[in-house]
């Protein structure tokens, strides 16, 4: 199903039996989820390569919707560039402090 997201339109989804997806007309390649307890979860798909894609962006409303649509325009623009956005997220010099902790004494920086 394709709508015009906004706000308004994302608080009236409601949960069903199943998972469904609605795509965003304004921004191509974004949709959100709704999964059967409720949770709405911004995505965006795209083709990299001969492969499609999916990034999770955020989920609603702790990501507003103006926000997860210039994060998929990011992503799309990467892609055009020929940089594979999923590569760049796992790469260490793009992790937070969570990445540079030690995971058997915890301390930061190890």
């Amino acid at each position: 199903m394709q709508k015009a997201l906004t706000n308004k339109t994302l608080e009236a989804l409601k949960p069903q039996t199943k998972r469904y997806e609605v795509h965003d007309l304004h921004c191509p390649g974004m949709s959100v989820r709704v999964s059967a307890q409720g949770q709405k979860v911004f995505s965006v798909k795209f083709r990299y390569g001969l492969d499609q894609k999916r990034m999770k962006l955020g989920v609603f409303p702790r990501i507003t919707l103006a926000t997860a649509r210039e994060k998929a325009q990011d992503i799309l623009r990467q892609v055009d560039e020929g940089i594979d956005p999923t590569k760049r997220r796992r790469s260490p010099d793009m992790c937070g402090s969570a990445c540079k902790r030690d995971p058997v004494s915890g301390v930061i920086g190890v």
